[in-house]
């Protein structure tokens, strides 16, 4: 029996106990809701304006558009041989491509287009949880990502994470939820199957969708099925066979994924990348923990979701809640494994959580709106929970920033190097000792990293606990009364208060706002504008470029007229150790071999500051002249980007 024909009741709106009900039927609290709701839209429409003109374009943002324009053009199709490595599907370089083909390419055009995204996502997100919650909640929503920075940035640039996350949101807004209309469900069907075009690691959203058709609307099922199958054949027949190599880059076993290599007559690569993975527990956990630590809210309100639906008798929106955290918790593991898992990109997971973080809100919404804090069952235990993970994320992505800071140095200086009397075997020594020589010569820990991770670790822990217990007494001693006459509503408060201290912490360095790889100080937009005028001022059309500018890969949409190498769009990433170099470039790779041979046979070479794949200094000096002054991209903290032109000798 499906559930679309299952009655409903009246939805309540979430409360904080007895006599707490929030009216937001009242004209005074919806107006109030409304003006937070633009204001929190106006302060991320604010942030994103700021962080287009700010951030440097990272090698992703120059690897999806550049591709994208050369499709555009008919310069290159994908998945065409001896062209670009295509390692995302083909939207997620298409739809940019189209957009600058109608505009004028370049960084402009580029950050733009991210931010129009950037606001339809958010638009997207406040229908959705407006619908499935209530008004309140929406706000709450939109405020999630106001208040935090870099979510805010992450959407700024031209990566495929703000487009997907938007494509993703507004899939849902059509088919997630009560009462949904047969071409509501067509059109979130449509969009699912377009977001797996565009990012196939969210092959499950798609799944999720003809499961949830499937339980809830089965009359429209097939119209469902149909809608999401259109896009999917269209483009799979398109580009067969080639694009079944994203495909099969998935399969765990290499015996049969060898099997479907043959099958179609695909190549497979024995690409050993150059990339050194870190298989070190103390690095691969700050980078989950971080990942957890700029979204926490959201998880936060996860944990608070689940216990307050747990009461929840309804059985369709039982299936919602349950199926969707389901959905949640397997995109989490997939990319916590394809990022701390493996060696390719090991701090790729904060990254990869904004694919989907939104599900994780609607999640939060349902179940506060179904049930609301005074139903929650156990609360100290979720007090508990939520400031353990609160903790726990904080000390272990932050760390080996916090080892850097002057107040460690001060701790480190006035604690662990204090003097103590030396003791053995309860006898007094003559001489003194420190707190630091004591604990590593009891434990045998190694000097640097007790220096480095255990000490910081430790003296981190020992402040965060000491702010929770400072802000738990100020909580008890400003709601005791309740604490003695009705406990289960002074626990919930205080699950609420640890969720408003979150959020409002959120733009700050102990939560949301931590150091951002591509924040810089200069206005990129002039900056890119002027780089892009000195190249074109020494490099001709029709010239044969070796291009080695990972961090400037955007300024090839300045130089319409030159021939470069399709496989150094991806830099390092596509650069492979294998002796079959034919078949490398074939599929968009390139080797020391191919390195050497462009070396030799280019026109001109154009070096960055920080690219990873550089010709040594004999290579350099054997073919190559530098011609004009270095040319300055970004001033981003200590750091300054920079590209050098050099000129083939004659």
């Amino acid at each position: 029996m499906s559930l679309e024909s299952e009655s409903t009741q009246p939805i309540e709106v979430m409360t904080t106990g007895p006599g707490d009900r929030l009216k937001f039927g009242s004209g005074f609290m919806r107006y109030l809701s409304w003006m937070a709701a633009l204001l929190a839209a106006g302060l991320y429409a604010w942030q994103s304006w700021l962080a287009i003109h700010t951030l440097r374009s990272p090698l992703d943002e120059g690897s999806f558009v550049v591709k994208g324009l050369a499709f555009a053009n008919g310069q290159f199709a994908p998945y065409q041989p001896y062209s670009f490595w295509l390692n995302k599907m083909p939207l997620s370089f298409l739809i940019p491509g189209w957009v600058l083909k109608l505009f004028e390419p370049g960084i402009v055009s580029t950050r733009y287009f991210a931010l129009i995204v950037s606001l339809l996502f958010l638009l997207g997100l406040f229908l959705l949880l407006r619908r499935e919650s209530n008004l309140f909640l929406a706000v709450a929503g939109l405020w999630v990502f106001a208040l935090n920075p870099i979510l805010i940035k992450t959407f700024a640039t031209a990566n495929s994470q703000g487009l997907a996350a938007c494509i993703l949101v507004w899939s849902f807004y059509f088919f997630f939820g009560k009462k949904r209309r047969t071409w509501q469900i067509a059109a979130g069907a449509f969009l699912a199957a377009i977001l797996v075009m565009t990012r196939e690691n969210l092959l499950p959203v798609l799944v999720y969708f003809w499961v949830y058709i499937f339980v809830c609307y089965r009359k429209s099922f097939w119209w469902g099925i149909t809608a999401s199958l259109l896009p999917l054949v269209f483009i799979h027949a398109l580009y067969f066979p080639r694009i079944f190599v994203n495909w099969f880059s998935w399969v765990p076993f290499s015996g049969l994924r060898a099997a479907l290599y043959r099958l179609l007559q695909l190549d497979q690569l024995r690409d050993h990348r150059f990339i050194n993975g870190d298989l070190l527990l103390f690095s691969r956990l700050p980078a989950f923990m971080e990942g957890i630590r700029i979204n926490l809210v959201i998880f936060l309100g996860l944990i608070v979701a689940f216990f307050a639906f747990l009461g929840n008798k309804e059985r369709r929106r039982r299936f919602d809640f349950l199926s969707l955290l389901t959905l949640f918790l397997v995109l989490v593991g997939m990319h916590t494994w394809a990022s701390v898992g493996k060696d390719y990109c090991i701090y790729c997971f904060q990254n990869y959580l904004s694919f989907f973080n939104v599900l994780g809100l609607l999640l939060a919404a349902i179940a506060f709106n179904d049930n609301g804090l005074q139903k929650l069952k156990k609360p100290f235990g979720i007090v508990f929970s939520t400031l353990a993970v609160s903790g726990l994320a904080i000390i272990f992505s932050s760390y080996k920033e916090f080892y850097k800071t002057t107040l460690n140095e001060w701790l480190y200086a006035n604690v662990w190097k204090f003097s103590l009397p030396r003791i053995d075997g309860f006898r007094l020594m003559e001489g003194t000792t420190t707190l630091k020589a004591m604990l590593i010569n009891k434990f045998g820990w190694e000097v640097d990293v007790a220096l480095k991770v255990i000490y910081p670790i430790f003296t981190l822990t020992l402040l965060i606990a000491l702010v929770i217990s400072i802000a738990g007494l100020i909580f008890w001693l400003s709601q005791r009364r309740l604490a003695s006459t009705t406990p289960n509503i002074f626990w919930n408060r205080a699950v609420l208060a640890i969720m408003i201290v979150v959020l409002v912490l959120s733009p700050t360095l102990l939560v949301g706002n931590t150091t951002f790889a591509y924040q810089c100080q200069n206005d990129v937009f002039a900056s890119l504008e002027l780089a892009g005028q000195n190249l074109r001022a020494l490099i001709p059309a029709g010239a044969t470029i070796d291009w080695r500018a990972t961090n400037a890969s955007i300024l090839l949409l300045k130089l319409p007229d030159v021939i470069y190498y399709p496989p150094q769009l991806n830099s390092y990433y596509s650069y492979i150790d294998n002796p079959l170099s034919d078949l490398a470039l074939k599929n968009g790779r390139w080797t020391p071999q191919l390195s050497r041979l462009w070396l030799k046979t280019s026109d001109y070479l154009v070096l960055d500051s920080h690219t990873k794949v550089q010709p040594d200094d004999v290579q350099l000096d054997d073919y190559f002249t530098a011609i004009g002054d270095e040319i300055a991209l970004y001033a981003c903290g200590n750091e300054t980007f920079r590209i050098r032109v050099f000129k083939k000798k004659p």
